[in-house]
């Protein structure tokens, strides 16, 4: 009998899983499109497409491939974001990657929670370099206000270390992946094979 109401425990177990890795997969699939449509939007801005902020005689004419939404959404998203626009199609990116592999529950949910303060230090950290691909406002209204008001109470070099501070530590929670480990695997990697290279020319670490 106990062992019936086991079997029946992992057969309840299993099926939740599997509810939750087609949940999980469902969500990464719709993250992706949205991804994909922002991206469309963003690489396929132009100024002069009639939108909330520019209005042109022939309303029909977008020459946005996304259309009036994709026109729209790209005005609207490099008003607020500047460059750092193309870093919310990154962190997507990385959010449909793991919704798509099953990293449900806590890591993906948190992940989301986190996109905001992401984009906003990408936004903060393009302000204060002056990063501009659209000839517009270096990180967006949102960059600008941010650097506007942390430069006035910590000055700029304090204003740079709390916006790469911030950006460090949400991509180090929403990716699960520290930074600093993957540096100092990479300088081992590149150091191992210079050691190689200089001692040993003809050795397979080239090949």
């Amino acid at each position: 009998m106990r062992s019936q109401n086991l079997r029946t425990k992992r057969n309840s177990q299993h099926h939740d899983e599997e509810i939750n890795l087609y949940i999980s997969e469902s969500f990464g699939v719709g993250i992706t499109a949205v991804m994909l449509f922002f991206a469309v939007a963003l690489f396929t801005h132009h100024p002069h497409d009639s939108t909330m902020f520019h209005f042109e005689s022939d309303l029909f004419f977008i020459r946005n491939w996304g259309g009036v939404v994709g026109a729209e959404l790209s005005v609207m998203l490099y008003h607020l974001l500047g460059a750092a626009a193309y870093f919310l199609v990154g962190a997507l990116g990385i959010l449909a990657y793991m919704f798509l592999l099953g990293y449900r529950q806590g890591r993906s949910w948190l992940s989301l929670l986190l996109l905001p303060v992401c984009i906003a230090a990408a936004a903060l950290v393009v302000s204060l370099y002056s990063i501009d691909f659209v000839h517009g406002l270096p990180g967006g209204m949102i960059g600008d206000t941010l650097n506007t008001f942390l430069t006035k109470l910590f000055g700029f070099y304090g204003a740079t270390m709390i916006g790469w501070s911030a950006l460090w530590i949400s991509l180090v929670l929403v990716l699960r992946v520290s930074i600093v480990r993957g540096a100092i695997s990479l300088i081992r990697t590149v150091a191992t094979s210079s050691v190689a290279f200089f001692f040993y020319p003809g050795s397979s670490a080239l090949r």
